[in-house]
């Protein structure tokens, strides 16, 4: 099993432009991300390392995208945010909404995509904050 989360986003889409147009959006938002074009080169990372966000294309080549999220919705389904990019809406229809918390339809602006990745991976991999007056609520 992977180690704790990172900071990192793992980025799968078939199309190579969209990819290095979302990389470089993240980039300058200060996220970095692994970039791959079908589900197994993601599969393959999810294996070797922990990410923040899953950013996923639902087209990918040979059920990729089906693959990545039957891989993910059998590990910790809590450990991370799963953005899923549809070119259609319809296509979300019957996904597991615990598992993909984000439907984006494509196109999307890449500008609030990046926020809102960024956003994420701020959140997921912030340290939990520690619970303000616990200490007195206890101690009877």
């Amino acid at each position: 099993m992977a180690p704790l989360l990172s900071d990192r986003v793992l980025l799968a889409d078939g199309d190579p432009g969209l990819r290095r147009q979302i990389q470089k959006r993240l980039l300058d938002a200060n996220v970095y991300a692994d970039s791959v074009d079908d589900g197994g080169a993601a599969l393959d990372l999810l294996r070797q390392r922990s990410y923040a966000v899953v950013l996923l294309g639902l087209v990918l080549p040979d059920r990729g995208a089906e693959r990545v999220l039957e891989f993910l919705g059998k590990s910790d389904r809590e450990s991370r945010p799963v953005v899923l990019m549809v070119g259609e809406p319809s296509a979300a229809r019957s996904l597991d909404v615990d598992l993909v918390q984000i439907v984006l339809r494509k196109p999307c602006n890449l500008t609030q995509l990046a926020d809102m990745i960024q956003s994420c991976v701020q959140n997921v991999s912030a340290p939990p904050e520690e619970p303000q007056g616990l200490d007195e609520k206890l101690a009877v």
